[in-house]
């Protein structure tokens, strides 16, 4: 509001004066970082979550749910993407894909590094975390969030990203292909991965709630190396987590 209107937002980060616990109070349109009551992340405790009875609709995350709109015919996910260090996160987009949950199909805008992860898993951190933000056509929010552990070689649909990424300056193009990133995840035909489910909050200002979190119970892996390619243009980029406030978080073990 006032003459600041179309002023740009301010500068934000992960440390100090524009660190998360600031981040409410740097511009108006902010408050929901400090006063939100259902932000993200969390600290997913298991012992604490709720399973999705039978009749539930709650996605499964199988192939099934998942559709490419550069080859729908054929479904092969292939695909080129573009990488890049935005200041915040390196983020990558390009990649066509669309997620269906209940019902409703929500188009990928893109996806995005943190080291380590946001969320916690009974309290305990992730060497890195993937956000994979989708969209509906109405607005609505949805991310898949994929952790990742440190392991002796990258998992194959990342590897052409690490070589690619360089200094992550400007955007560099990099072979995304979809049908990989889906078997190093381990999703496949049939009854689907484990995830837990909660409604949160995006984990970067504007801090926007009504956000539906699918994070999957099973880890993604990367070598030490581009671990460390992520660190040196991240540094520590991971919102700390945010209180539950009672919310419930279902839990899908198909």
């Amino acid at each position: 509001g006032g003459s600041g209107g179309g002023s740009p937002p301010p500068h934000w980060s992960y440390s100090g004066a524009s660190g998360p616990s600031f981040w409410g109070s740097l511009h108006e349109d902010w408050a929901l970082c400090g006063t939100g009551q259902y932000q993200s992340p969390i600290d997913i405790i298991h012992a604490e979550t709720l399973q999705a009875p039978a009749d539930t609709t709650i996605t499964s995350v199988n192939v099934a749910a998942f559709q490419d709109a550069s080859a729908a015919i054929t479904n092969a996910f292939t695909n080129q993407g573009f990488v890049t260090f935005n200041g915040h996160a390196v983020v990558a987009s390009g990649a066509m894909t669309f997620f269906t949950h209940k019902g409703i199909w929500h188009k990928l805008l893109q996806f995005h590094f943190h080291t380590p992860s946001e969320h916690r898993m009974d309290g305990v951190l992730a060497d890195g975390e993937i956000h994979l933000v989708h969209q509906t056509l109405t607005g609505s929010l949805l991310v898949l969030g994929f952790l990742i552990e440190q392991a002796e070689v990258t998992d194959p649909w990342a590897r052409g990203l690490f070589s690619n990424l360089g200094t992550g300056v400007g955007e560099v193009q990099f072979p995304m292909n979809f049908t990989q990133f889906l078997a190093n995840a381990n999703i496949k035909s049939g009854a689907g991965i484990p995830f837990y489910t909660y409604s949160g909050s995006l984990t970067t200002p504007p801090c926007s709630e009504g956000v539906t979190w699918l994070v999957m119970q099973g880890k993604l892996k990367f070598s030490a190396a581009d671990i460390n390619k992520l660190k040196a243009l991240e540094g520590n980029n991971n919102r700390p987590v945010m209180p539950r406030n009672g919310r419930s978080i279902t839990r899908r073990i198909d």
